[in-house]
């Protein structure tokens, strides 16, 4: 019933839409325009990693690195190597880059984020991993509104000395690439096949922005009415998917407590806001519930609990880590770090690890030095992402059904019960 909301909603504005506008684009016809990983990061780096103004001194990637601010005699006259995913090992740190963009001197970094959350400590490995190159680095965290990353990132939650806090520029997809991209459209000007290129990869972004074209803006106007309609619809969806929300984790939380005796931490007050945080308000963490899988003996001021956090960040995802038994803590309980409880309490830390290392999961576990981490699917083998509000994302519209809702979060405390804890061996 409730799912009607959006698409009544989409029924009412889509007139509007059937013109020229930026939501006509290749991107939303395959319903991929939020994809980062999987699209905005191939796109981006076919643009960049392209010579298609090689006969001009001007290219796409000059224009892009003038666009960030960087000195025109560090651009030119150097020979410029683009990479993509590009992962890491060092002997203290690992990870993956979103793109690499490098010189014989100079070594620039950017980490995108569009819908996913950022992990632990992410931007501090990425300046160790820049240090080590022994180049003249920059970082720059990029988003579709230009917000600063989370002190989770940035390792602010910890006490850092002064030359580990990390050096970053945040720029966005509102100015910096679109900035970018009419320059861009300027230097192809003529060329019918890339231009069209890039003007749908705009519509794309502009469709994500939210922004609306002149001719959007005229029939608005004519239609006032339909307009406070869909607005107020698309309103009481957002409540409706709140309350979907909140009754997902409460559901979820009783029917793992049948199936396992593991203690269950579950902080409700800190769900229950979720689809209310402001873009310059990101959260510190993400809300989820917490089973307590080990822990220390001896509760002393080393006493760490060993725990799977089942976490909305916004995908649901399985999280294990460590938490310390804080009793000040009231919403959530950041992990710490491996290397701190292997050096405070190696025995939980070896136990715990070779516990992880059991698990045989169909989905293999990604690591950070907090925590490792995998999705948790539903029936349908979908990611269930809590924040992309449109029709494309069924995992998340389908638990507005009640029954619905049971059946999955059912399958999903199965699994946890079953595949998870069980094999754990700790």
């Amino acid at each position: 019933m409730e799912e009607k909301l959006l698409k009544e909603a989409y029924e009412k504005s889509k007139d509007y839409l059937y013109e020229d506008s930026s939501r006509f684009n290749l991107l939303s016809i395959i319903e991929k325009d939020r994809d980062e990983a999987h699209i905005h990061s191939k796109v981006l780096y076919n643009l960049l990693s392209q010579n298609w103004g090689k006969k001009d001194k001007e290219t796409f990637l000059t224009l892009f690195l003038k666009e960030l601010g960087i000195e025109e005699e560090i651009i030119y006259n150097k020979t410029w190597e683009v990479t993509r995913e590009k992962a890491f090992d060092l002997d203290t740190v690992k990870g993956r880059l979103d793109f690499e963009i490098k010189s014989k001197d100079y070594i620039y970094i950017i980490e995108m984020k569009i819908d996913a959350g950022d992990q632990p400590e992410q931007l501090i490995r990425y300046q160790e991993f820049a240090k080590e190159q022994h180049k003249k680095y920059k970082i720059f965290y990029l988003t579709l509104d230009g917000h600063s990353a989370s002190k989770k990132s940035t390792g602010e939650e910890e006490n850092l000395e002064e030359n580990q806090k990390v050096e970053y520029t945040n720029i966005s997809f509102t100015e910096e690439i679109l900035n970018w991209l009419g320059k861009c459209l300027d230097l192809v000007k003529g060329k019918e096949n890339k231009s069209t290129c890039i003007n749908q990869y705009i519509a794309s972004i502009n469709k994500i922005l939210g922004e609306k074209d002149t001719k959007i803006k005229d029939n608005i106007l004519k239609s006032t009415e339909d307009t406070k309609n869909a607005i107020s619809l698309y309103g009481e969806l957002n409540d409706k998917l709140q309350v979907t929300l909140e009754n997902f984790m409460s559901v979820l939380k009783e029917k793992l407590r049948a199936r396992i005796e593991n203690e269950i931490i579950y902080y409700k007050k800190y769900v229950k806001d979720y689809y209310n945080y402001a873009l310059d308000k990101m959260p510190q963490d993400y809300p989820g519930l917490y089973i307590v899988l080990a822990e220390n003996k001896s509760r002393n001021s080393n006493y760490y609990r060993f725990v799977l956090k089942l976490e909305i960040s916004p995908d649901l995802t399985a999280c294990f880590g460590f938490i310390k038994n804080d009793t000040d803590e009231k919403e959530i309980a950041p992990f710490v770090s491996f290397s701190k409880v292997k050096r405070d309490s190696s025995g939980l830390y070896n136990k715990c690890i070779k516990g992880i290392k059991n698990l045989e999961l169909e989905d293999k576990l990604s690591d950070n030095n907090k925590a490792y981490w995998c999705y948790i699917k539903n029936s349908k083998d979908e990611i269930i992402n809590f924040k992309d509000i449109s029709l494309s994302n069924k995992a998340l519209l389908s638990l507005m059904d009640e029954e619905t809702l049971k059946e999955e979060v059912k399958n999903i405390a199965t699994y946890i019960s079953n595949e998870i804890i069980k094999n754990m061996e700790i």
